[in-house]
């Protein structure tokens, strides 16, 4: 008690002057907060950190804080995402796949994407798209007809998402790679789905964002790729995306002005996100 006291108070302890000023400016900034003090007659250190909101304060010894500050790779997913065979959602007790394939001659990315999307939100069943006479999944069918051989812009998206009349969040986003590439990461975080679009040369081609990937170190987490469904390439097996949109180098603090982009079936493009569609919860 006596050195959490001495952490509230702002006596970090052992601590070296960076790690100090670190702390000083964390309090202004709301950033972690760490203090390190010398335990017993062996003078072993044991470390205090505090998370970012505040809400978690952690008593660390050496060797447990080694190991928090050592990285390690994780991905995240839609929380309704389930990762069987193949990308799947729970229907109950039933597990059904979520995959929507592209035809070779159209080009109907974008309502492949929503149809994903929406089977994913438990709105339908992509499975059975082709054979409702009512309800999302005729209104996506009836609908995705008119754009089916000339492709969707983010606002023709938009309103096929918005015929559905599910009630839920739809907000159509334009911008630069960068700002696309922010926003889709932020609207994953608050547990939104995204529909994006990239063009590489004259190729435009819309995915359904599921995931994320980057480096975990201590409590700090740093994205590189986003993870996707990709209506055009092979269905994933035993994952749940088949395709990566890999936006920075591993610990890479900068974004860079492009990213790679790779498919399960060995295909490679560089490309720029050109705008997003979130569909999130009902309003």
């Amino acid at each position: 008690n006596d050195l959490l006291d001495r952490h509230q108070r702002a006596d970090w302890g052992v601590v070296d002057p960076p790690q100090i000023i670190r702390n000083r400016r964390a309090l202004r900034r709301g950033q972690q907060i760490l203090s390190a003090y010398l335990l017993g007659d062996k003078r072993e250190r044991l470390w205090i950190l505090t998370s970012p909101d505040r809400t978690t304060t952690t008593l660390l010894l050496p060797r447990e804080f080694a190991d928090m500050n050592r990285a390690h790779l994780i991905q995240w997913f839609h929380p309704a995402l389930r990762i069987e065979f193949t990308a799947s959602v729970a229907y109950g007790e039933n597990v059904v796949p979520i995959f929507a394939r592209q035809g070779q001659f159209d080009a109907a990315c974008g309502p492949h994407a929503v149809a994903m999307a929406m089977s994913l939100l438990k709105e339908m069943d992509v499975s059975l798209l082709c054979e409702r006479r009512a309800g999302v999944a005729a209104r996506l069918w009836k609908a995705t007809q008119e754009t089916f051989f000339e492709g969707t812009s983010v606002g023709q998206l938009a309103e096929i998402v918005e015929s559905l009349k599910t009630g839920r969040l739809v907000e159509p986003f334009q911008g630069n790679h960068r700002q696309c590439l922010a926003y889709a990461e932020a609207q994953l975080a608050d547990g939104h789905l995204v529909v994006a679009s990239w063009r590489s040369g004259r190729q435009h081609h819309w995915i359904l964002i599921i995931g994320c990937e980057g480096l975990r170190v201590g409590s700090t987490f740093t994205s590189h790729a986003l993870l996707a469904l990709d209506p055009s390439t092979n269905e994933p097996l035993l994952a749940g995306y088949n395709a990566r949109l890999e936006f920075a180098m591993p610990a890479a603090t900068r974004r860079n002005s492009s990213a790679r982009y790779l498919t399960l079936d060995g295909e490679e493009w560089q490309v720029k996100l050109t705008s997003a569609l979130t569909i999130g919860a009902r309003q």
